[in-house]
């Protein structure tokens, strides 16, 4: 299918000019204009995940300064102490989420439920039998090997007569907190969809007899998942699928689980394309706005918004989403919520395991956030295509100084073996004065790197110069790069070759940070009810964001043209950037037309 947003996002971008100008970075002094930035989290905070509830569940911004001199390292038991100063602040956001969440509970979940409920009625063809569910914890399967065992064993124990074999396995980390419908609900969606394979969806908290702490999941998302076990405290398989893969045996039960989840989908990961999935008219007018953005899907594998697992416990000091707040000082907070896991350094080997089964390598990755760790598939180590890999196409015009700090740091931390011959530096320049222009070819020749000098005068059409530029490339992998990042991280391009070479990848973009700053300009690029716009813009990154969005590979519906990695095949498959949209919203539309061509955006 095809669409046509050009005319859309430019009515979007005259509207919400200012506003993106400002999401978008171009804010030079964040301190200076706070109260202005804080109208913006607002309007950050109004991502599909929050709209749908109501909730703003990311932590007011505050000034790193001021996070550090609030703690208190290490006391005697190994946990972490906050200041009362900054308990206070969480008491304050605690009360304000849990309100509106207790809101959208009473408000909108009936609505969200009957229209599900209506809408799954409507696809459950009246002559399709039913379908039988088993439930099984978590835990009972540390050290399985065959999942036809556990599946006995629990059928021993759940009834005195064997039923017949269950249709659906369903595995909760504690049974008895799944939602009352949740079991007649799983078993209803696969008697309607009976190409449905798993099945998992949101899940929140249920403390001191109430509800909090929303966990709204994505639709199967492979990068994702490899960094840590996004599905959560519940999802079901269907058994006749599932039965034929065995457990490795890990003692420990969720490695053994995700582990499990992983070679079970190991063919998803294997794709080098995959199909988008048309939800029915019905379940679309479910979703449209919401789950707008979450185009790519598998027909097989399905995700609900409905919240059908309520994790118990004791009343928690402060949001699940913030477990790891303190992670950058390495230290694990003592209320570590469950339901979030799978990044830690005991998951390393098995994750290893599986990448290394479908690509050439892998290796550990510690992430900026000490206890936070992924492995990644490894794409500039032994094996790698001898000759020119990459082709870095960097538009620019007037901006000496800052293209020559740009290819520098590119050139002085990048690593890369043999770099000067694997990378060529495409400069595409729409009309530098004369001055300019010598000092821009002057230092090119003196960097003793390969390079083309386009100088192509222009007005500015970011599309068109970034076409140019990809058209004279000779590189495997093209990528965009503005004259104005500086590389701060040695392993950064490895990073993203890597990600790239995995099957099915579109294109790969980078955290960035604003200049002499910790604080994001960039993780990912969702969408909005003004228009595509950076997820965190601004949020201090020693901490992090709703389970893991700063710290670990995401799939995002888009990433900023600013740094963007993709194939050079793919980029001529899907015709490059929309000239006619010169100047914003070209990268997105650009992963748009990836995403319809069967790729994931990472």
């Amino acid at each position: 299918m095809g669409y046509s947003w050009s005319e859309y996002y430019g009515k979007a971008y005259e509207a919400e000019k200012k506003k993106n100008m400002l999401l978008a970075g171009r804010v030079a002094d964040a301190e200076a204009k706070r109260e202005e930035l804080q109208t913006k989290y607002g309007a950050i905070c109004g991502n599909p995940l929050y709209r749908i509830s109501r909730i703003a569940s990311l932590p007011k911004r505050g000034c790193k300064k001021m996070v550090r001199e609030a703690k208190k390292l290490f006391g005697g038991e190994g946990k972490t102490v906050a200041s009362e100063e900054l308990l206070s602040s969480y008491r304050e956001r605690l009360a304000f989420q849990r309100g509106a969440y207790e809101q959208w509970i009473k408000e909108e979940e009936p609505v969200l439920w009957r229209r599900c409920l209506e809408a799954l009625g409507e696809s459950v063809a009246k002559e399709a039998p039913g379908r039988s569910c088993l439930v099984i914890p978590y835990d009972s399967l540390a050290g399985a090997t065959d999942l036809s065992g556990v599946v006995e064993d629990f059928r021993d124990r759940a009834a005195e007569q064997k039923p017949a074999l269950p249709d659906i396995l369903l595995f909760a980390e504690k049974p008895e907190d799944l939602d009352g419908r949740a079991v007649a609900y799983i078993e209803d969606w696969f008697r309607a969809h009976r190409e449905t394979k798993l099945f998992y969806g949101a899940q929140d908290h249920r403390t001191g007899g109430k509800r909090n702490f929303p966990w709204f999941k994505p639709c199967f998302s492979p990068d994702t998942l490899l960094g840590f076990f996004y599905f959560g405290s519940f999802f079901a398989v269907d058994r006749a699928w599932a039965e034929n893969t065995p457990f490795t045996g890990y003692v420990d039960g969720r490695q053994n689980i995700y582990d499990f989840v992983l070679r079970l989908l190991k063919p998803y990961f294997e794709r080098e394309r995959s199909p988008i999935y048309e939800k029915d008219d019905t379940v679309r007018k479910e979703f449209e706005g919401e789950r707008a953005a979450k185009t790519l899907d598998f027909s097989e594998i399905a995700c609900t918004d409905l919240i059908l697992y309520h994790q118990s416990g004791e009343e928690l000091g402060e949001m699940p989403a913030d477990r790891e707040y303190f992670l950058h000082v390495g230290e694990m907070r003592g209320e570590a919520t469950p339901e979030f896991w799978g990044f830690e350094s005991e998951f390393i080997k098995l994750k290893q395991n599986f990448i290394n089964s479908i690509c050439r390598e892998s290796y550990p990755y510690r992430t900026l956030h000490r206890a936070v760790w992924t492995v990644l598939p490894d794409g500039t180590g032994e094996g790698v295509d001898e000759g020119l890999l990459l082709s870095v196409v960097i538009p620019s015009k007037d901006h000496p100084e800052l293209l020559e700090k740009c290819i520098g740091s590119f050139v002085e931390r990048t690593r890369l073996p043999g770099l000067r011959e694997k990378v060529e530096f495409i400069i595409v320049d729409n009309g530098s004065d004369e001055k300019n222009r010598r000092k821009i070819e002057s230092y090119l020749e003196d960097a003793a790197v390969k390079h083309q000098y386009l100088y192509h005068p222009m007005p500015f059409n970011f599309s068109a110069m970034c076409n140019l530029g990809e058209r004279r490339a000779g590189g495997e992998y093209i990528l965009l790069l503005n004259d104005d990042i500086e590389v701060i991280e040695e392993n950064w391009l490895r990073i993203l070759l890597g990600q790239a070479r995995l099957p099915g990848v579109g294109a790969v973009g980078a955290k960035l940070w604003y200049p002499e700053e910790e604080k994001i300009q960039h993780a990912g690029i969702t969408n909005m009810r003004v228009g595509p716009s950076h997820k965190l813009v601004t949020f201090p990154d020693d901490r992090t964001y709703y389970y893991g969005y700063n710290t670990l590979p995401y799939d995002m519906i888009a990433v900023t043209g600013a740094c963007l990695l993709v194939k050079k095949s793919l980029y001529g498959e899907v015709g490059g950037f929309d000239e006619r949209m010169a100047v914003a919203y070209n990268d997105v539309d650009f992963c748009f037309k990836l995403l319809e061509a069967g790729c994931r955006n990472v």
